[in-house]
């Protein structure tokens, strides 16, 4: 018995460790289309979901509808965009939107030690503060919509400074960090974006339950991401993606 036993439990450990390392493997960015659209897309607009300088998230809905926005980083890592925070609706009415959601910065090792230092502490005030003006920009922004503001007018609002001085402070600069951290550089953590568009309204609070504990990482589990979130629905939904920072060899061409 001890003979057959023995490789059994080898082929288990093999399986698992293999089981292990695909659970681990990143989202590949560079591997998706820039942008491209699944579900509904003929009932609640057949655009794409654009991002412009990384930060303005542009779209156009030929219907009312409710919509989500998250983010998937690479870890597989999924977080809340929009509604970010109590009180901003999910319901938007037909026409253009563009929403102004910053990049978040990471902090980039540098193994030569010829950048400056960082602690953690930075990293985590960095998030905070990009965050926060997420929330002020994106609030705004839904303001403008329930006001029936023109796309332009919702951009200018959403580029005024004072909507991220007001609340939130900005990190100390990484010079002036502490140099218990490993040197390296500041760089923009890249995401995609992806708007979940249907007839399901979504509370900040009830999005953030939904993606929490979350993996993404491949593009057919992108694809499967709207459906997650919503849960069992038989309302249809469409979901519209794009990668926030592509590499400048991808085209501008769904899939």
């Amino acid at each position: 018995m001890g003979r057959v036993r023995l490789p059994l439990r080898r082929a288990t450990v093999a399986a698992v460790v293999l089981l292990a390392a695909c659970a681990a493997a990143p989202l590949l960015l560079e591997t998706l289309p820039a942008a491209f659209t699944t579900g509904a897309v003929e009932l609640y607009g057949p655009g794409e979901l654009t991002v412009e300088g990384g930060e303005i998230i542009s779209f156009n809905l030929v219907r009312p509808a409710e919509i989500a926005l998250v983010a998937v980083v690479p870890d597989g890592s999924v977080s809340v965009l929009y509604p970010y925070a109590p009180g901003e609706s999910s319901r938007f009415a037909a026409g253009p939107h563009a929403l102004v959601v910053p990049v978040s910065l990471e902090w980039a090792p540098d193994p030569s030690a010829r950048a400056p230092s960082v602690a953690a502490a930075a990293v985590a005030a960095n998030d905070a503060y990009r965050s926060c003006v997420a929330s002020n920009r994106s609030r705004s922004a839904g303001a403008a919509a329930s006001r029936g503001d023109t796309a332009s007018q919702r951009r200018a609002d959403q580029r005024a400074p004072e909507l991220a001085d007001a609340q939130c402070r900005p990190p100390a600069p990484a010079s002036a960090s502490a140099a218990a951290g490993q040197p390296g550089t500041w760089r923009p953590r890249n995401d995609v974006v992806v708007l979940i568009v249907s007839d399901t309204p979504l509370t900040d609070e009830a999005l953030r339950q939904r993606v929490r504990g979350l993996e993404v990482r491949s593009e057919a589990a992108l694809r499967e991401l709207p459906a997650r979130i919503l849960g069992e629905t038989s309302s249809p939904w469409a979901g519209y993606y794009s990668v926030r920072l592509p590499p400048p060899r991808q085209q501008e061409t769904p899939r």
